[in-house]
């Protein structure tokens, strides 16, 4: 009887796809486009070492099916799922002028939980009392979630397994230097995060439906005389940034902004230098993808002395390289004569050389992946537990295509093998980055170091505003009051000199690596099971290099893609002098090319002599451009940024941080190593954290003043839905109690 119920649900769910499959044959080609493309995407440029980056969105409402079954069985708990943020329509396509059109909002249903989903160790949970959690303010059409729609067994439950410290002392931790997790700059950053869809229209208003108000309710105490809420915000990379300028705006709001490095920036910063000291560099290059309407917002609107025309380079034709030569070249799809449905477009505009088409084609089996992947913390948990890898290898794609197209994208995309990333990570990536829309691998370069184009009239405005910014400051521990178990102060070392600063509340806006650090050397945080689970999260190494050559170069391509150089590490390059242009101070006095050279998980690179590293970076050059080989290196920069990067490795998912602590009331968190319910990656998803932390700080709903990430097209929105419906089927009303439509048929 098993045996022939097993046969007949196969064979129901076999029809019920079989309808769509006309349909997504249409996407099938979408990861063959997608895959070489994304060699080059994501943070492949966005050298932010403190990547904070898995952004899981949420789960998406149920079907009637799931519905009907789940009302017959009212146990299940905590299942309701958040409101998906990607429903906006896109813009129509951007001319490469660089002028770019808003996404229309999606409008608002339920408003989901500040904080993201709970992580998944039930025993790191501490609940919170119900007068010290933040309340946002909603209006008429956004209602949110009561604490007391929990069940009674659900509360005991979470009273039982949480973490309580009563009676316990402050605890006062001085890091050593060297040993700060702050100290770092490799450790201390949260940067890169891309958007998704058109480019918004950066001098269109915040839609209406967008809450902005600013109000909020902060009593005056004994220790805090005056109404402003202090927040200390610690890192100032993207997030940091993001969080100060959202908070900024609000008259009853004192920021500070701490940050360990000279700069602010963190890994995404400038301020670095050649070897002979005489010309500038930086921690590699940073891409703005199509898809970051936020940032692209904040660049057109929200800077004094910023403009898109200024800050940004033109879209131009991309390469990807082996030492064999040219691969593959990605075009600039919003140019292209037509726009058709996402993944057919990448599959028919995008030139590929060397890649037979019957390997390419290997890959249809992806479809499925990337139709049941909704970016639900369900599929985020599920997707997690295996590498990417080996979801390819179970999927039948040819060894040629994984090696020559998908492991670049994973090594210069998550900084690490397809077979160390999680494969929900790259399901992620892949569609962000690439297959969005037919415009998503549009990218636009900053003209000149991102330090001085972005970052210093960035400063300057906040400063401006009156957030102070506190550069060369370690943190050495925090001060826990023993009555409200919340942070009262942070304690820092500038110079040397010991200090403390009052906090009401406190932002953690850096990487996984001085998520770690912080915990292992605060033993005020670590004393909860919540926030010592970021001992597990880890980053990995990137080297940027800069060589300036004796003689011009012809460089067909300003950026590129590489691999098969080195065994498991990702390469990019770049031609600095066509990025920056050749007045840029960047490149004065430069006799000839000047050329960006990035690798990524590159541990073992990093111990070798500057020397050394430069030989090898001309080595490379010269097995790529013919012209190079006639050249000599006059002046180099090398930049080692050790566990720099998120590494999104299998099974850290469920260590990441929610943009608020279950812990330790009024701690948040802001990267895009955060979980989040945007389905943003890289600079964007750092800096739309940024604003969450800020929402959630200030009772605001978590989306409001956000972009939403665009809508799946509609071929894309159809496939899902029946893979949803078909997964309800065998999970008897709950799709996520089936098996992986992966493991069924495969």
């Amino acid at each position: 009887m098993v045996s022939c119920s097993r046969r007949l649900e196969k064979a129901a769910l076999v029809l019920l796809l079989s309808s769509c499959i006309a349909l997504e044959c249409l996407e099938a080609f979408s990861p063959l486009a997608a895959v070489p493309s994304r060699a080059f995407t994501g943070n492949a440029f966005v050298l932010s070492p403190f990547n904070d980056f898995v952004s899981p969105s949420d789960a998406s409402p149920r079907s009637s099916v799931s519905r009907l079954y789940a009302s017959k069985k009212k146990k299940k708990k905590n299942r309701k799922s958040g409101e998906d943020s990607s429903g906006n329509d896109d813009g129509k396509p951007v001319k490469a002028s660089g002028k770019r059109e808003a996404p229309e909002e999606k409008k608002k249903d339920t408003v989901s939980s500040a904080s993201g989903p709970p992580p998944n160790d039930v025993k790191s949970k501490k609940k919170e009392p119900e007068d010290k959690q933040a309340k946002p303010t909603t209006s008429q059409d956004e209602k949110v979630p009561s604490e007391s729609t929990k069940s009674k067994e659900e509360a005991s439950e979470e009273s039982e397994l949480g973490v309580t410290v009563e009676g316990s002392k402050q605890t006062e931790s001085t890091i050593k230097d060297g040993d700060d997790p702050s100290e770092e700059p490799t450790t201390k950053e949260d940067s890169s995060e891309v958007d998704s869809s058109m480019p918004p229209d950066t001098s269109s208003s915040i839609p209406d439906d967008v809450n902005t108000d600013s109000s909020t309710d902060e009593p005056s105490t004994a220790t805090n005389p005056s109404k402003k809420k202090r927040v200390v915000v610690i890192g100032a990379g993207w997030g940091g940034l993001s969080t100060a300028h959202a908070l900024a705006k609000e008259e009853n709001v004192q920021v500070t902004l701490v940050e360990a490095s000279p700069r602010v920036g963190g890994l995404v910063r400038d301020g670095f230098t050649t070897t002979s000291g005489a010309r500038p560099a930086e921690a590699g290059q940073h891409g703005f993808w199509n898809n970051y309407h936020n940032i692209y917002r904040l660049l057109q609107n929200e800077i004094p002395g910023i403009t898109l025309e200024t800050a940004l380079t033109d879209y131009a034709e991309q390469g990807q390289y082996s030492p064999d030569g040219l691969e593959a070249v990605w075009p600039i799809y919003r140019d292209q004569p037509i726009t058709l449905p996402t993944g057919l477009a990448q599959a028919a505009f995008t030139k590929f050389l060397k890649l037979p088409l019957l390997d390419r084609i290997t890959a249809f089996p992806l479809v499925l992946a990337f139709s049941e992947f909704d970016d639900s913390p369900e599929a985020w948990e599920k997707y997690d537990q295996i590498s990417f890898r080996d979801l390819c290898v179970k999927l039948g794609v040819s060894k040629r295509c994984y090696d020559e197209a998908f492991e670049p994208m994973i090594l210069t995309g998550l900084f690490a093998p397809g077979g160390e990333c999680s494969a929900a990570a790259a399901l992620g990536m892949a569609y962000f980055f690439v297959l969005q829309s037919q415009t998503a691998f549009d990218v636009q370069w900053c003209r000149g170091n991102i330090g001085d184009v972005i970052f210093t009239p960035w400063v300057k405005d906040l400063q401006d505003k009156g957030v102070e910014i506190k550069t060369s400051t370690q943190v050495t521990g925090f001060a826990i009051d023993d009555k409200t178990q919340q942070i009262s102060h942070v304690k820092v070392k500038d110079n040397g000199d010991a200090s403390t600063i009052d906090a009401d509340d406190v932002v953690l806006a850096v990487g996984a690596k001085a998520l770690n650090n912080f915990v292992q050397y605060c033993p005020e945080l670590a004393q909860f099971p919540d926030l010592a689970r970021f001992a597990n999260l880890r980053g990995t190494s990137v080297l940027a290099t800069r060589v300036f050559l004796d003689k011009d170069v012809k460089i067909p391509y300003t950026a590129n893609a590489c691999w098969g150089f080195d065994a498991a590490i990702g390469m990019t390059v770049f031609d600095i002098k066509g990025l920056h242009g050749d007045s840029a101070s960047t490149v004065a006095g430069a006799p000839g090319a000047v050329i960006e050279v990035d690798y990524y998980h590159a541990n073992k690179l990093l111990v070798l002599s500057d020397d050394e590293i430069v030989a090898k970076v001309k080595r490379d050059l010269d097995r790529i451009l013919v012209d190079s080989r006639g050249a000599s290196v006059v002046d180099a920069a090398v930049v080692r940024l050790p566990q720099g990067v998120n590494w999104y490795f299998p099974g850290s998912y469920q260590d990441m941080p929610d943009t608020r602590s279950s812990a330790i009331s009024n701690l948040y968190f802001a990267g895009d190593i955060v979980r989040s319910r945007h389905g943003s990656w890289s600079q964007e998803k750092a800096f739309v954290t940024g604003i969450e932390a800020a929402n959630a700080i200030l009772g605001k709903p978590p989306k409001a003043n956000i972009l939403p990430v665009a809508a799946d097209e509609l071929h894309v929105q159809l496939g899902k839905k029946i893979v949803n419906l078909s997964k309800s089927l065998l999970g008897r009303g709950d799709p996520w109690k089936a098996p992986s439509l992966v493991d069924f048929f495969w």
